[in-house]
């Protein structure tokens, strides 16, 4: 029955500037591409769970974590980008895939850097903050970044479809300093905090001398910190971009 199925097409007839085998060799070769990178997942995650439960470093479990986080659509996406390389297409279709791409790998690089800038938050304040505010701290750096590639991503697929973004990106700086303006005062207390946080003058727990208020420290937030006071014992909370600004003595 395939032998007569074969017969009848007629490979060599050409279906918008490629010819039938053309398209028939892509496919088979999406199938084995896709299928190929899938299977060589599968095997390094189930050789890395395994070398995970028998290692105590973290590093293996960020790598684990990364391998995950590349998604089967991605997979899917290059094997089919390859597979239908030599493929030809109109020029709005070429348009049309490029963007495509920009979005995929966008959509995929903030999924690793995600995972990245947790690894690195843990890392660097894992002994200074609590799982709570790693993952805010984490959650703040990647919504600015994020926010970042997305439109440098959106202005490229913009540029290559014929649009002058000059103008646009002249729009989006002047509305950024309105916002900054408009948020001046949270985010001077957000980038204090973050002074706060890799500079390190004290921690959740110290005793400290703040500008002369004495007592310990019980939070520090994105905005404010909370200290007990040693002689009423009641709560002060000061914000962070004050409080930068006054000596601080850790005892």
């Amino acid at each position: 029955m395939l032998d007569y199925l074969f017969d009848k097409i007629d490979w060599n007839f050409i279906y918008f500037n490629n010819r039938i085998i053309d398209y028939t060799k892509s496919i088979l070769l999406l199938c084995i591409l896709f299928l190929l990178v899938y299977i060589i997942k599968f095997l390094i995650l189930k050789f890395l769970n395994k070398f995970v439960k028998e290692t105590k470093n973290t590093v293996d479990d960020f790598v684990l974590d990364i391998i995950k986080s590349i998604h089967v659509f991605f997979l899917f996406f290059i094997s089919f980008y390859v597979a239908f390389l030599n493929i030809v297409v109109s020029h709005t279709v070429s348009h049309f895939f490029v963007s495509l791409a920009v979005i995929i790998f966008t959509w995929q690089f903030l999924r690793i850097f995600h995972i990245s800038i947790l690894y690195i938050t843990k890392i660097k304040l894992g002994n200074f903050l609590n799982n709570k505010n790693i993952e805010t701290a984490s959650g703040i750096f990647s919504a600015l970044f994020k926010f970042a590639v997305w439109t440098l991503a959106f202005l490229y697929i913009l540029s290559t479809n014929g649009v002058n973004v000059g103008s646009l990106i002249a729009g989006i700086g002047v509305s950024s300093i309105v916002i900054a303006f408009a948020l001046k005062g949270m985010l001077e207390d957000l980038f204090s905090s973050f002074s706060i946080y890799f500079d390190r003058p004290f921690a959740v727990g110290d005793s400290v001398d703040i500008g002369g208020l004495s007592g310990t420290v019980t939070r520090v937030g994105f905005k404010s910190t909370r200290i007990t006071s040693y002689t009423t014992g009641e709560e002060i909370v000061l914000a962070n971009t004050e409080l930068l600004n006054k000596e601080i003595r850790n005892y």
